[in-house]
């Protein structure tokens, strides 16, 4: 059991934090700085509050509803799904649209992490390029040497991935594009298949170009017919 002194910090400090947090996510802050919805959803999602982040999208949703087209607020709602959704695609946009390159360098690092989490280490390091000349630009040394780091091991890890990955055939296809192929294969839509695997239409279309490209098919009909025979192969 834990000490009702430590309780009773662990209390104190929750509650500070949830202070802090209302004081920053409040509609002023956030019309003047809307990167702030991407730091405190990353930091939620970190600390594994999944909940927390949940609600902090909840919010930045509504309050780009409430001033459309004001401050940012809609790359900071396309960033903060980018996050909850672990969508590349998105984070890649947020990158993309922020105006301060420190911003533009956050996205990027958290567009590098899911799309290393793809199984896209090529794209993942190009992300981790961009990221590292933002932070450098405004002299964030720290972030500059987190982002090298991220780069050495993904660099470390690459070897093995060539090795064991061919670039193209069904054996250079990565976990989650074989899931999108068997999905395409039964029928569905992008946008359904997108639903199923808790990605974006965006997502999905981009594993989608890699798989045709992979398995050098240029139409669903296709892609549908080489599944089909695969599995009466394999069966």
């Amino acid at each position: 059991m834990q000490p009702s002194g430590q309780s009773n910090l662990a209390s104190y400090v929750h509650r500070l934090e949830a202070s802090l947090e209302r004081i920053l996510f409040g509609q002023a802050a956030l019309v003047h700085q809307p990167e702030l919805a991407g730091w405190l959803v990353r930091d939620a999602l970190e600390k594994g509050d999944t909940a927390r982040a949940e609600s902090l999208v909840a919010q930045t949703e509504q309050l780009a509803a409430d001033l459309p087209g004001k401050g940012g607020l809609s790359t900071a709602l396309v960033h903060v799904h980018g996050l909850l959704e672990r969508d590349p695609a998105l984070l890649d946009a947020a990158a993309a649209s922020y105006p301060e390159p420190a911003d533009r360098a956050a996205a990027a690092e958290d567009a590098a992490v899911a799309w290393d989490e793809c199984g896209e280490p090529k794209a993942a390091e190009a992300e981790l390029g961009r990221a590292r000349e933002g932070y450098f630009k405004v002299g964030a040394e720290e972030d500059v040497a987190r982002v090298e780091a991220r780069l050495r091991a993904l660099a470390v890890r690459r070897p093995e991935q060539r090795a064991s990955r061919p670039s193209f055939g069904w054996n250079s296809l990565t976990a989650t594009e074989e899931r999108v192929l068997d999905l395409v294969a039964e029928g569905l839509t992008n946008r359904q298949v997108a639903k199923q695997l808790f990605l974006s239409r965006h997502t999905v279309d981009f594993h989608l170009r890699q798989i045709f490209r992979k398995l050098d098919v240029s139409s669903r009909v296709q892609l549908t017919r080489l599944a089909l025979e695969r599995r009466l192969v394999a069966g």
